[in-house]
């Protein structure tokens, strides 16, 4: 009797990516899916909402069929700011001179923060990077914009490996190549004499 009553037991236990759908008092219909376990064991759940049933489920069963994959990730709540930061120290401490270090983190102060750092990284579209690239290619020389580039650039491709972002904003943005300014050539007397 015990190991019929252990084995319902684990018949009745949700696995990963198991859920339910219930209509709420509001209207509104929610759903549950077991994510995973956390480091004290305790159940991780993931919950998604629409108007409609149908809605509900489509959303659940895209959240559903990540976790079977093992390739669902809840997005991080850290600001793009803290993770340049985490992103410096780790990836880019031993991979760059110490002079670049510097500039990058001038870069990062100066220019990045000021209009992306207090963004979440799961907000960041696509649509702000490349706004933040055309707002600044008038003020700063391509090698900086460059240099903004390849801090930004592998900055979200790594949040992607680590989990923090289903994908990176960075995909096809423009930047803009500046055109350089044509020197003025003066005429000299003899050229001068031929046009009078």
């Amino acid at each position: 009797m015990k190991k019929e009553s252990s084995n319902k037991k684990k018949l009745n236990k949700k696995v990963n990516g198991e859920g339910c759908i219930i209509k709420r008092k509001d209207g509104l219909y929610m759903g549950v899916a077991t994510i995973g376990r956390d480091l004290k064991g305790k159940l991780v759940r993931k919950y998604v909402y629409g108007k409609t049933k149908i809605e509900t489920h489509k959303k659940l069963t895209e959240v559903q069929s990540k976790v079977y994959k093992g390739v669902f990730s809840e997005p991080s709540e850290i600001e793009l700011n803290q993770w340049l930061i985490t992103w410096m120290d780790t990836y880019k401490k031993i991979d760059i001179l110490q002079q670049t270090k510097i500039l990058y983190e001038n870069i990062i102060k100066s220019i990045i923060n000021p209009t992306l750092g207090e963004l979440k990284l799961k907000n960041i579209t696509q649509m702000h990077i490349q706004m933040f690239f055309n707002n600044i290619s008038e003020k700063y020389s391509s090698s900086t914009l460059n240099k903004v580039k390849n801090i930004l650039n592998p900055a979200f491709q790594i949040a992607v490996i680590n989990k923090l972002i289903p994908e990176t904003p960075f995909n096809n943005i423009n930047l803009a190549s500046k055109k350089e300014k044509k020197k003025i050539k003066c005429l000299n007397e003899e050229e001068i004499e031929r046009f009078e």
